[in-house]
């Protein structure tokens, strides 16, 4: 990592420390996610316009498809996006269209573990509004190159704004630190964004702590941003061009592989994980008693 981007870049401001959590109020599993194939759930994104439905993804090696799903995990329909590629799909958030007033999906080919890729992609489609869906549906996605111009960056984790910006926050996996970025609603209409770290996240991976950015949400009304590890969820509230720390939740190790979080109502959100030895990847939903006010 290049010691002028760690000096160019701010810390994100914090009012606590990784060694003050809470455990959850609640924490269970709804059920499992059942279309076939759908083994490594790496993104999820809760409905607004039909609540009670999540749309997911699976990780890298899948078709460009998006799963129909309930917190009961029922296949409810797939969705095959036109134009699109599914190299290494890490998230998914559903927010305002660039250019419509109606909700779209986003979906993050923005992985990198081995941080080689000088472009990354953003994929863009209306979410349907008729359901079900019918057999073989298909949707054209508008796609978004996301240029690095000073390095790589291995990004898992996306959450939309009621606005129309973009927050995405880095892995850590092969890095000494967590960044930051954020797209605004107007870059969004464009075929290519340049993009660059805005801060660093105010805490640093740690793999044998199961501490890597794996997904992100943010509340429906814009005010609280989360971050998801395989074991934690870092509570932010949500400023222009920085993260205030709000506090954290410790899930510890009671999912195979946790992966995607989005909020289902004020406090509860949705958890989903990678299957565990080829078994049916399990649908949770927690509520963690972080103030956000």
């Amino acid at each position: 990592m290049a010691v002028s981007l760690l000096a160019a870049c701010k810390t994100a401001d914090s009012r606590s420390t990784a060694t003050e959590f809470v455990q959850p109020i609640r924490f269970e599993q709804t059920g499992g996610l059942q279309a076939p194939g759908l083994n490594e759930s790496s993104g999820v994104a809760a409905s607004r316009q039909h609540p009670g439905l999540l749309w997911t993804h699976n990780d890298s090696g899948d078709e460009p498809v998006l799963y129909l799903t309930n917190l009961a995990g029922d296949h409810l329909g797939v969705l095959r996006l036109e134009g699109a590629q599914a190299r290494d799909w890490e998230d998914m958030t559903i927010g305002r269209c660039p250019e419509m007033d109606r909700d779209c999906l986003y979906v993050g080919d923005t992985g990198d573990n081995n941080l080689r890729r000088s472009t990354a992609r953003l994929f863009v489609v209306p979410e349907p509004e008729s359901l079900p869906l019918p057999e073989n549906a298909t949707a054209r996605a508008r796609r978004i190159d996301l240029l690095f111009p000073d390095r790589p960056f291995n990004i898992e984790a996306i959450a939309a704004t009621p606005e129309g910006d973009i927050w995405m926050v880095s892995k850590g996996l092969s890095d000494t630190a967590i960044f930051a970025f954020r797209l605004s609603a107007s870059e969004l209409t464009r075929d290519s964004i340049s993009v660059k770290p805005l801060f660093i996240i105010d805490f640093p991976p740690v793999p044998m702590l199961g501490q890597l950015v794996t997904g992100a949400a943010i509340s429906r009304d814009g005010s609280t941003l989360v971050m998801r590890t395989y074991t934690q969820i870092f509570y932010y509230e949500v400023m222009p061009d920085r993260l205030k720390r709000l506090g954290l939740c410790w899930l510890g190790y009671r999912e195979p592989q946790g992966e995607a979080i989005d909020f289902l109502e004020d406090d509860r959100m949705v958890l989903t994980s990678e299957s565990e030895q080829g078994g049916i990847a399990p649908i949770h939903t927690v509520t963690c008693p972080v103030d956000r006010n």
